[in-house]
């Protein structure tokens, strides 16, 4: 899952900081996305593995109502569990870490013009296989924030928090895989009404 930054909501108060940093971080809703296309192109990859083509109009309504259950209980799994574990963790992270002045500098960047340039900027670099090129309207700001104290105790911690992420991610993975596999099975076996 790509860690990266994104537009925060201007609230003033320290205390909601942390959540709204967590918020950006794990970005819901973009999360939720990454998780389906990866899953439309593992059912694809396990379906081309075993024998390619759904030959006959039943088969391939098989195969999208299991698609379909699959993708359905990906997102229950998801939304119930998987991202609100990851929004914890991150604003724990926070919390624990981080000082309220400290907090309301994270959150204020983050929720700055150069903040949302960076995000998009970290965002394109993870589709180019890591190449961040800063926003020259942004880079004055941008190198400012990163080169400040708070940039670098954030940019220092940000391995170990990912590290955190991907393990939550794993163990979200191993709990909600049995249910998912459920799910597409029963799809596969259901009459069609």
């Amino acid at each position: 899952m790509i860690v990266a930054v994104a537009m925060l909501a201007a609230a003033p108060a320290p205390s909601g900081a942390a959540q709204r940093i967590a918020l950006a971080t794990v970005q819901p809703p973009r999360a939720l996305a990454e998780a389906l296309a990866q899953f439309d192109r593992q059912f694809a990859a396990s379906f081309a593995r075993s024998g390619g083509k759904a030959a006959t109009p039943v088969e391939k309504k098989r195969l999208a109502r299991m698609r379909a259950a699959g993708r359905t209980e990906l997102s229950r799994q998801l939304n119930g569990d998987g991202i609100p574990r990851l929004v914890a963790l991150v604003e724990r992270d926070y919390r624990n870490n981080y000082s309220a002045d400290e907090l309301a500098s994270v959150a204020a960047f983050w929720s700055s013009p150069a903040g949302a340039a960076l995000t998009r900027a970290m965002q394109q670099a993870a589709g180019r296989g890591g190449t961040l090129e800063l926003p020259a309207a942004h880079r004055d700001a941008i190198t400012a924030y990163l080169s400040s104290a708070v940039g670098r105790k954030e940019a220092e911690r940000s391995s170990s928090l990912r590290m955190a992420m991907a393990q939550e991610m794993t163990a979200f993975l191993q709990r909600a895989q049995p249910r998912i596999s459920a799910s597409i099975a029963a799809a596969s076996t259901a009459v069609p009404k």
